[in-house]
């Protein structure tokens, strides 16, 4: 509960974050996202310890993410995407037994992730992609019941058989169709170059039941220069994929994808038709792409972002929900 900008907080029942005070005890969700927050993440943070939901995304934080975070036993949501954040993720993340959904993606982390990571079984959706992350995954990534996983854009370098039990989950990489596996960990600037698991070299997704040929990709083996084989995904259609999430509140990723180079153009639209925005008009590469619409400023409600290039148009719905 905050009780203002600039006072002094009561020692033992509250605490100080951004300049505002917070109590120990009542403070159950702490949502600032879209706050234009600064500095670093104060580790005073882990005195919150009955959050159930810590949102910080879409804002300029810097520094590490600092071990005080695995007191927030209660915890269930933690959300520090689209910031300035570096260094490892700490190994105290592991005491989060309760969480269920994690974001850290478009971030600088770097490093490996820590064994106590891959102890968090309740987890359902993890976003830490585009960050610097790297090393070997490790068979436990098998024992999670993920619906959501996404881990493109990072320097991975492999990825372990026991992904073959994760028998009825989708993993997306910038893309949503039920292949984003091994959009995640190949072409998706990672460095996987050893053998893509059995279960996934011609049947990939739901149930395994969809051929690459169908989900129009292409499978381009090339060479490693230090490890042994690498494979590279490229799109043979031209796709505008649902956003995600959706609804949100206040900021989706919209991602699509284009079998040869030319220019594109994104653009949101109001329920009326009325033009609100243009994401992006440019000529662009073949492959997958990605960009965040920010709706701080629109009021809730129904949105459409259409997609254009060459012949090519498709529109998705957005609901903005506040």
């Amino acid at each position: 509960m905050s009780v203002g900008w600039g006072q002094d907080c009561v020692d033992g029942v509250e605490v100080e974050l951004w300049g505002e005070c917070y109590n120990i005890v009542e403070t159950i969700e702490l949502d600032l996202s879209n706050s234009g927050l600064t500095g670093e993440i104060p580790p005073e943070i882990g005195n919150l310890t009955n959050l159930r939901v810590l949102y910080l995304y879409s804002n300029q934080l810097t520094g590490e993410i600092p071990i005080e975070i695995g007191n927030l036993i209660n915890l269930r949501s933690l959300k520090l995407g689209h910031n300035l954040l570096t260094g490892e993720i700490p190994s105290s993340i592991g005491n989060l037994s309760e969480l269920y959904d994690l974001s850290t993606m478009n971030n600088q982390l770097e490093g490996e992730l820590p064994s106590e990571f891959w102890t968090l079984t309740n987890l359902s959706t993890i976003q830490i992609n585009h960050n610097q992350l790297e090393g070997e995954l490790p068979p436990e990534i098998g024992n999670i019941n993920f619906e959501f996983l996404w881990l493109d854009n990072n320097e991975f370098t492999f990825l372990p058989e026991s992904i073959c039990n994760l028998d009825s989950i989708l993993l997306y990489g910038s893309f949503d169709t039920p292949n984003g596996i091994i959009y995640n960990f190949t072409s998706g600037n990672n460095s996987i170059c050893d053998q893509i698991p059995i279960c996934l070299e011609t049947s990939v997704g739901f149930n395994w039941g969809l051929n690459l040929e169908i989900l129009g990709l292409e499978y381009q083996p090339q060479n490693c220069e230090d490890l042994k084989v690498n494979h590279e995904i490229l799109p043979k259609i031209y796709n505008l994929s649902s956003p995600y999430p959706n609804p949100f509140n206040p900021t989706t990723t919209i991602s699509f994808s284009i079998p040869q180079s030319g220019v594109v153009s994104l653009n949101v639209y109001d329920i009326t038709g009325k033009l609100l925005t243009t994401l992006i008009n440019e000529q662009l590469n073949i492959g997958y792409h990605s960009i965040d619409w920010d709706g701080t400023n629109q009021s809730s409600g129904m949105y459409l972002v259409r997609m254009e290039s060459g012949d090519y148009v498709e529109t998705q719905k957005l609901l903005l929900v506040k």
